[in-house]
């Protein structure tokens, strides 16, 4: 089930490359991957145990989204705001997310 994240940002480097800025975790990311089907959301898979709903996409990101190119994740401390881990993270373009119950 995934779980919702509440507080990200994303950043446009250019009109190819974006930043995820999304709250640490305490685990290493494993063959991180992204789902988008260029609707209002995507669905990270960080790792085999974890997976965060990316809701409500701004809509000068879903363009650049929807090339299918690697993004970048930034996981930020939220207590010092200092960036614990940086990696790419290939996004694959789907016809339909799965559905999910939010936890």
């Amino acid at each position: 089930m995934p779980y919702q994240e509440k507080n990200y940002f994303v950043l446009a480097l250019d009109e190819k490359r974006l930043v995820f800025a999304i709250t640490a975790r305490d685990t290493e990311e494993q063959l991180p991957i992204i789902l988008y089907d260029g609707g209002n959301h995507a669905l990270f898979y960080r790792n085999k145990r974890e997976t965060i709903a990316l809701d409500y996409l701004d809509d000068r990101a879903k363009p650049i989204l929807s090339t299918g190119l690697n993004v970048a994740i930034a996981e930020i401390n939220p207590d010092t705001e200092k960036m614990v881990r940086q990696y790419p993270v290939i996004v694959k373009i789907v016809d339909k997310l799965p559905s999910f119950d939010l936890e």
